[in-house]
């Protein structure tokens, strides 16, 4: 009974305490999200509104030059070249727009002709904002750039003379950004945001940080104005070098001209009003810790100093080590777990002496076969080929020998077959980087001559391909290599390609074998790769594949059939091999 009320009380606590975190957790974090809300809402509206005025003030702007540069007069004017008509036109504009620092013409040739401030600019080609990619009778406002004229930053209003489909040049109006400062800041009336207008490449036009606006600093890094440049909208919080603070930021890119306005209000207005709150949290939980810290504790050492022990206990048997027990005194569920633990344990212990007993027989087996049995099988098919060479026997006779001289041979390739499987398997940890190239120019080189057959073996080297693998990665290419020679009948081409290619995302050496042999039906070819009994007792054709496959498969890599001939199974067949790229 003390038992249950104890691990009770226990639960309480936790519970208390728990649910103090959550409901407070819950309460900062509502308020938290309702206020940024806010912020977010009125940040993204007033950039908005901003975003909104600068058009209007560009369109003001621009709707004249575009007025005087569809005017008849204008076009004449520069397509005649005539000085006097160029410069009553470019003053007229100058006085008319108020915000104009100087108004430029060019001819179709981006020459300027006419200009009301005189530079040593004599071609629009030699101004930064100058890009050859625009289509030249494109309406367009430019990012600020510093004038020599003016000898100050201004950006430019292009507005193309067009003579019908026509081009005849520009008229350029600078404008000096002062003003358009000016004007958007009597927008602003809320004290605690910051105003920050940017240009079409991220350069700022101005800002409440003087610094920023004197050097006209790029701030493409920065996350509202990276998205702005996408022509994104929205809140986002950043921390800004320059404020050294952290901000949040309403962003709305200006229509059309791919400028953006970014309004920022400092974090610490957020964050300030839930101090006392927070405070006043920590302080209960504070209070409720210190008075249940004595009574947790021992209550905690009660219940898990047991389950402390049978997990050490559990961590050391997952070594292999199953002698290991624990104590299982007490009478209730801890105990009952620990009992379950120790009869597991001693059932775990007779089976492991059991599975190392196999594994030793196993081994003992295999190395029977691999050394004993082999070498038999290696006595009787010197035997077998002594008798073909020294004996002079008829062609049925020969037969005789044949027959049973191939069925050795099966077996001893089979026999090697089973230990280079459990070579792969005990290797694992080898691994080195090999160059498949390499390796591949040796096997084909292996092949180059097989008596009694005519194989032509096309191949174009490829330096640098490298894959982690071992040496067992050679047998891959043999048996690939040696089973289109193997199962084709006649004069054999097989052609052999190595190549970078990219395969689910990942990056491989894809390793192609064609040959012009009978080929494999649809129906086997997902199945040739599987290791069967009825297969195994075919010898080496069916354990070759497997190896194969086994093999690659270890390499992290993939390997799999299609007809040389796409759609025509009879016409030859193509393996592929997909080896994982060796990052250097």
């Amino acid at each position: 009974m003390s038992s249950i009320r104890t691990r009770t009380a226990f639960i309480l606590i936790a519970i208390s305490i728990i649910s103090i975190l959550i409901l407070g957790s819950i309460w900062v974090k509502t308020s938290n999200d309702r206020l940024k809300n806010d912020i977010d809402v009125s940040n993204l509206q007033d950039s908005r509104y901003i975003a909104n005025y600068v058009h209007m003030y560009m369109e003001n702007i621009t709707s004249s030059v575009n007025v005087i540069a569809s005017d008849q007069n204008t076009i004449n004017a520069i397509k005649e070249g005539d000085i006097k008509s160029l410069s009553k036109i470019a003053w007229n504009l100058n006085g008319s727009i108020t915000q104009a620092n100087a108004v430029h013409i060019s001819d179709s040739s981006g020459s300027i002709i006419y200009t009301t401030r005189p530079s040593n600019i004599s071609k629009i080609s030699q101004y930064e904002w100058y890009d050859d990619t625009i289509p030249k009778n494109q309406s367009r406002i430019t990012g600020i750039y510093f004038s020599p004229g003016q000898q100050d930053y201004v950006f430019a209003i292009i507005s193309p003379v067009m003579d019908e489909r026509e081009y005849a040049g520009n008229i350029i109006v600078a404008v000096n950004i002062n003003d358009i400062e000016k004007n958007v800041k009597g927008q602003i009336i809320d004290p605690t945001k910051n105003i920050l207008l940017v240009d079409d490449r991220g350069n700022v036009v101005f800002c409440n940080n003087e610094t920023l606006t004197k050097k006209h600093e790029n701030r493409s890094a920065i996350l509202p104005v990276r998205d702005l440049l996408n022509g994104r909208e929205g809140s986002v919080e950043y921390f800004d070098e320059p404020e050294g603070q952290l901000l949040i930021a309403g962003y709305y890119p200006v229509p059309v001209i791919g400028w953006g306005v970014v309004i920022t209000t400092p974090a610490t207005l957020l964050y300030e009003q839930f101090l006392e709150q927070l405070k006043w949290i920590a302080g209960t939980l504070v209070f409720l810790t210190m008075i249940l810290s004595a009574f947790s504790y021992y209550v905690s050492k009660y219940l898990t100093d047991p389950v402390v022990r049978l997990s050490d206990t559990m961590k050391l048997t997952s070594s292999g080590d199953y002698s290991l027990r624990v104590e299982s005194s007490r009478k209730d569920e801890i105990g009952d777990l620990a009992r379950t633990f120790n009869s597991m344990m001693d059932e775990l212990e007779v089976k492991n002496e059991r599975l190392m007993m196999e594994k030793i027989r196993s081994e003992l087996y295999l190395d029977l076969m691999s050394h004993d049995i082999n070498n038999m099988n290696q006595s009787a098919i010197g035997y077998l080929e002594l008798a073909l060479h020294r004996l002079k026997l008829d062609e049925d006779t020969k037969t005789y020998i044949l027959k049973p001289l191939e069925s050795m041979r099966n077996s001893s390739k089979l026999i090697e077959n089973i230990r280079k499987l459990k070579q792969a398997e005990d290797d694992k940890a080898k691994r080195t980087v090999f160059d498949i190239n390499l390796m591949l120019k040796d096997v084909i080189a292996q092949f180059s001559h097989v008596q009694g057959r005519n194989v032509t073996i096309n191949y174009s080297p490829k330096e640098g391909c490298r894959t982690e693998a071992d040496e067992l990665l050679r047998d891959v290419f043999v048996n690939l290599i040696g089973n289109a020679i193997k199962h084709s009948e006649g004069p054999v081409t097989i052609d052999v390609d190595l190549s970078p290619v990219n395969f689910e995302n990942k990056e491989y050496y894809q390793v192609s074998i064609s040959d012009n042999g009978p080929g494999i039906p649809d129906d086997k070819k997902s199945r040739i790769f599987r290791l069967k009994p009825e297969r195994l007792r075919s010898g080496i054709r069916g354990l070759g594949l497997y190896l194969v496959k086994s093999l690659v498969s270890d390499y992290h890599g993939h390997v799999y059939v299609e007809d040389r001939v796409p759609g025509d199974s009879s016409k030859g067949s193509r393996f592929v091999v997909l080896l994982p790229r060796h990052q250097k």
